[in-house]
């Protein structure tokens, strides 16, 4: 779903790069953007927001303010911000030189510089990583 003012519409993660993709003109700005990304049974798998991206005629884009949440099935939610940082559409990567912060239940990781494979759902921080176990019963599943 875009949320950007008025305008609401469903669209997945591969549709968020079709968009950027059309948005036009190398330069065109989208402001306050919201594409939520659902499973075909309408469950919501993953959420990136910005503040703004730069869009270019090739279809990446700069954007500013990244959060992007992913709500996998084993329950490990992951919340991934980002200052700045570039989507490469042709890679699949998001990519800075920038802070990250990734938080999941228990696990908070910061560091500079980062890729984020889309497709691999994987990724790697570059520099100054520091790892803090906020709760380690969030780190384990326990079968009752």
């Amino acid at each position: 779903m875009i949320m950007n003012g008025r305008t609401r519409q469903r669209i997945g993660m591969p549709a968020l790069f079709l968009m950027l993709a059309l948005a036009g003109i190398a330069g065109q700005v989208i402001i306050d953007f919201s594409v939520p990304e659902y499973t075909p049974e309408g469950i919501l798998k993953n959420h990136i927001r910005g503040s703004r991206a730069i869009v270019y005629e090739n279809g990446d884009a700069d954007i500013h303010d990244l959060q992007l949440d992913t709500f996998p099935k084993d329950g490990h939610n992951m919340h991934i911000a980002a200052p700045y940082c570039r989507l490469l559409r042709r890679r699949d990567m998001v990519t800075s030189d920038g802070d990250v912060k990734i938080e999941t239940p228990g696990l908070l990781i910061t560091g500079t510089g980062f890729r984020w494979m889309l497709k691999e759902d994987k990724g790697v921080i570059e520099s100054n990583v520091t790892v803090t176990i906020t709760n380690s019963e969030g780190l384990y599943r326990r079968e009752q």
